[in-house]
């Protein structure tokens, strides 16, 4: 009971630190998104400002050709010709404004595509390192279940710098790497993350015992080499290698049937001095590297480093497979790989350059290395590190963006400028025939309110007639204002402080709502409200709110919007719409679908009964 109880206390510290590594990773790509969500949002409101301008000069473009119609015309075919030059001036400088709109639209959106591409990058970097630190915590608490399971004769040390063994593992591993293999690969060094020392007495005890058989059965000369017989080499594995064959190595050793599949020629477990070859020649990834590279399977890396016991060893033939019937005499083959001279490797401190660190150790002797005997292999460490990259990923490099943002500058001081208006801070009615430039409330269909100071929508209620309305850019933290539109068909909520779509209520024609960069978080709920109170909604943009589970977002809207043809933009095909009915069936019960199979006549049916005839007959 005590073990099980100090087990589950170090367990609970594990899982205590994968909380505390995942809040720093969160904390790190806030920081990360932060320069990009400033731009967006600052093009963004450029975008939003000059498509109003836009909207405007094509409404009063097409009441000029209104104008130009040939009943218009002859009507005023009596006018001066200066005034006919006079109109056609002015049309002509409407149409260079309406281009030069348009263009500079353009320009601002495709930077607002690089900066959202940018948040993407972000995005996948940042699930990457959740999904990577996730299966390494998980990897620990797998060590404190062995050593519960086998009552301590494994165990597992984490190691740290202030141990003694922790500094020379840690050297022998950046001794081994060679550099200039990895350059071809964008690398420049080796990061270190964890090193855990394995204790594993039965395999130990086998280990010994099989040496001391060897040296039983050799002269004194042979036994007077057995140290230089001792060496640490290197295992590998690629990325797709199972955790629970990790476990089953640190666990039971290495085993030719659970090692090796049948149709494989080479039986020796392959082992190496160099961690540069060992990981790019024995992970298979090696044969198609140079045509089929991928930077993921370079940055993270995990070895096993294993005490060897190489007895008689000898060179492989060429040409030849790893085979322990080929080398009956030999409990261990070699095979030289070729090297660049002057190679270097990084030093203790992880921080430095290749160009400061000295010659590495394997440019002198770098082998792979075949044991056929697995009992003469001991596994004593388990390492995790990260490759150093020659450049670093857009991700971590945003902070010098500079370029990007004097392009972005250039960009918005194209013209026609957006001129900065005085903020709104209240509604009231003369603030309201103002900003739609009409004389009552009953000729009002469209209103923009975009860019100001508002958190309450005060005599909007009066405008019954309203269809459209944009208040993108203010500071609404909820919706209530809105749910006393009954013939509202747009609204853009977008850019504001709205936490849940409660205040939308009433908006039965509403066809397209805009509510990205708010602070929404529970989907379920929202889509809920939006089902029953917007039963025709077509467009919907609910993209870089906060959402306590974005992975399902996508699917639970669509799911529950049965009219939604179009969300965050993309158009919903008719795959999502089938999977996403996986997720939301239609065969649940409802007080609708009970109305309709229940029966209300007072004419009992026929039924089958089942009772003994016997029983039937007594109770006629």
């Amino acid at each position: 009971m005590k073990k099980l109880m100090y087990y589950n206390m170090r367990v609970k510290t594990i899982k205590r630190n994968l909380r505390e590594e995942l809040e720093m990773l969160k904390e790190q790509k806030c920081t990360l998104e932060q320069l990009p969500r400033e731009r967006i949002q600052l093009l963004l409101f450029q975008v939003k400002s000059l498509e109003w301008d836009l909207s405007k000069l094509q409404s009063s473009e097409s009441h000029q050709n209104l104008l130009r119609s040939p009943e218009i015309f002859y009507h005023h075919k009596d006018q001066e010709n200066s005034d006919l030059w006079a109109k056609g001036e002015s049309n002509r400088t409407e149409a260079d404004m309406e281009e030069n709109l348009s263009q500079k639209m353009r320009a601002l959106k495709e930077r607002i595509h690089f900066w959202t591409s940018k948040m993407d990058d972000i995005d996948a970097f940042h699930e990457r390192e959740v999904e990577r630190t996730k299966k390494s915590f998980d990897l620990l608490v797998q060590f404190l279940q062995t050593e519960l399971e086998t009552v301590g004769n494994v165990r597992f040390e984490e190691g740290t710098p202030s141990d003694s063994w922790f500094k020379s593992c840690y050297d022998l591993i950046l001794s081994r790497f060679c550099a200039s293999n990895f350059k071809t690969y964008g690398i420049s060094g080796v990061k270190i993350n964890r090193i855990v020392r394995v204790h594993n007495r039965i395999l130990r005890s086998k280990f010994e015992d099989r040496v001391q058989d060897y040296q039983d059965g050799e002269d004194s000369t042979a036994n007077e080499n057995y140290k230089k017989m001792l060496e640490y080499l290197f295992y590998t594995f690629d990325p797709s290698f199972a955790k629970k064959d990790l476990l089953h190595i640190l666990e039971d050793g290495f085993n030719f049937i659970k090692t090796f599949k049948p149709h494989e020629q080479e039986q020796g477990i392959h082992l190496s001095n160099s961690l540069g070859f060992c990981e790019t020649f024995t992970s298979g990834q090696a044969r198609t590297v140079e045509t089929n590279y991928d930077p993921e399977h370079f940055k993270h890396g995990k070895l096993i480093i294993v005490k060897v016991f190489l007895g008689r060893s000898v060179q492989a033939k060429e040409n030849i497979a790893m085979n322990p019937d080929i080398y009956p005499d030999a409990n261990s083959v070699f095979r030289p790989l070729k090297f660049k001279r002057n190679c270097v490797y990084p030093s203790y401190n992880e921080t430095r350059s290749s160009e400061e660190h000295g010659s590495c150790d394997c440019s002198l002797h770098r082998c792979d290395w075949f044991v056929f005997d697995p009992e003469l292999i001991v596994p004593e460490y388990i390492v995790e590190f990260d490759y150093i990259p020659l450049v670093e990923a857009p991700a971590s490099s945003l902070h010098e963006s500079a370029p990007e943002i004097k392009l972005d500058e250039h960009i918005l001081s194209m013209e026609p400028t957006v001129k900065p208006r005085p903020k709104i801070i209240s509604l009231d009615e003369n603030t309201i025939l103002s900003v739609a430039k009409v004389s009552t409330y009953s000729q009002i269909s469209v209103l923009n309110l975009h860019g100001n100071s508002l958190s309450k929508l005060k005599e909007i209620s009066k405008l019954r007639g309203l269809k459209k309305l944009i208040i993108s850019f203010n500071e609404f933290s909820s919706l209530d204002d809105v749910s006393c539109l009954p013939n509202l068909e747009y609204l853009d909520a977008s850019h504001n402080n709205v936490k849940a779509l409660e205040g939308v209520k009433g908006l039965a024609k509403l066809k397209h709502l805009d509510v990205s960069w708010n602070h929404l978080t529970r989907i379920r709920e929202d889509m809920n409200i939006l089902r029953t109170q917007t039963p025709h909604l077509l467009s919907l943009n609910i993209s870089y709110n906060p959402w306590q589970k974005p992975a399902s977002v996508r699917m639970v809207a669509i799911g529950r919007l049965k009219s939604l043809t179009h969300l965050d933009g993309v158009l919903i095909t008719e795959e999502e719409v089938s999977q996403s009915s996986k997720f939301f069936p239609e065969g649940r019960i409802t007080q609708a679908s009970l109305q309709l199979s229940a029966r209300t006549d007072h004419v009992k049916p026929r039924c089958l009964s089942l009772l003994p005839s016997a029983q039937i007959l007594s109770l006629k």
